[in-house]
């Protein structure tokens, strides 16, 4: 079994799982990246995924950025052939193609499944009476966790699906977590799984460097702007044309914000993708959000009117109600997704908002604010 460390693309940041035989090298993480219907087909869980099967020498040639960890498994001679007959006839084209799951069905859950069956489930005797120490979303977390924006982003897009529990032997999902699963399996005896171990570092392959943090300032900036102009506009009630401003540009940018947030949440949970569907995220994050974007422009150019406070009044009570029905859930036990941090956040600026609405309504003349 081969093991590929993470690459330097969003998608190479799992790693990634191979099996050879001889000098055949089997990959069941093969797509078409030139697909011009690549995103949608993706969305739709219609993009086709297949095992493939190239030389040693290419693989090498192909992951020379990598540092790749071989597994020698400890089969019987009748075990290794019928594991061998077994990836031949699976990679013929008209077996070969599999419906890509990124948790439950993908190319190490497909490398785990064949070496379990050909180890007699000496894997999921290993794994599946021990529990993980964490979750499908504690792995995401952890795997992206030098690049908190883009975690936190992958994690909004997640239901409550990933926080159930999982044992070790739904944990290989990850190459690493497999890789580690396969060095501590024991055969019936007592025998270890792996024979032999070893290490090739490809002649490009350095620790990774470190990524950049432009977009958690950009989002520290804009939440920031946010929050110093509301609390501005509540202490003054909104009468400094600067302070106004402020308020107005912080809430636009925020409902622009938040409100694409629950565009891409809806449209992913309308997806197929077990994952991903249904996500609670959008009781709080919706694109209802949008809203707030005109009324922070009338705000800053000073043409706020009555009418339109009071609307947005209403709008922050109903998203305000959106955060209590989740929480109330979560207190009777019939919600399970664990995102009650965001939930509290989203609340308590939409607390500072209504406040913040509240003292500048004063100031509010005929026509709007004068």
């Amino acid at each position: 079994m081969l093991t590929m460390t993470p690459g330097p693309h969003l998608f190479e940041r799992f790693g990634h799982t191979a099996l050879r035989v001889d000098d055949r090298v089997y990959n069941f993480g093969t797509f078409d990246g030139d697909d011009p219907h690549l995103a949608r087909k993706f969305l739709a869980r219609k993009l086709p995924y297949w095992l493939s099967v190239g030389s040693f020498a290419d693989h090498l040639r192909r992951y020379d950025n990598r540092l790749i960890t071989v597994q020698e498994l400890a089969l019987t001679d009748g075990e290794a052939e019928a594991l061998a007959v077994r990836l031949e006839e699976n990679a013929r084209p008209e077996n070969r193609a599999y419906r890509y799951g990124f948790f439950l069905d993908n190319c190490a859950t497909r490398v785990r499944d064949a070496v379990d069956r050909a180890a007699s489930g000496a894997l999921a005797k290993a794994g599946r009476s021990a529990p993980s120490r964490t979750t499908f979303r504690g792995h995401v977390l952890r795997v992206l966790a030098g690049s908190p924006l883009v975690a936190r982003g992958i994690s909004l897009l997640l239901n409550a699906f990933v926080d159930a529990p999982i044992t070790r032997f739904e944990d290989a999902f990850l190459p690493g977590e497999l890789e580690a699963l396969v060095r501590d399996a024991r055969r019936q005896g007592g025998a270890a799984l792996v024979s032999e171990e070893w290490q090739i570092p490809g002649p490009r392959h350095h620790p990774p460097e470190p990524p950049s943090r432009t977009g958690e300032l950009a989002l520290a900036a804009l939440l920031a702007l946010l929050l110093w102009g509301l609390v501005a506009a509540s202490v003054d009630g909104g009468r400094r044309r600067g302070t106004r401003i402020a308020a107005g540009i912080g809430l636009t940018a925020w409902g622009l914000f938040a409100g694409a947030l629950g565009c891409v949440l809806l449209v992913a949970s309308l997806t197929p993708h077990p994952s991903a569907r249904a996500n609670a995220n959008l009781l709080v994050l919706s694109p209802l959000f949008l809203g707030f974007a005109g009324y922070g422009i009338a705000l800053a150019a000073g043409r706020l009117r009555r009418p339109a406070l009071r609307r947005m009044r209403l709008l922050v009570a109903l998203l305000l109600l959106a955060c209590l029905v989740d929480s109330a859930g979560h207190a009777a036990g019939i919600a399970r997704q664990q995102h009650l941090g965001l939930v509290a956040a989203v609340a308590a600026t939409l607390l500072l908002a209504l406040a913040a609405t509240r003292a500048v309504a004063p100031a509010l003349g005929a026509k709007g604010v004068s």
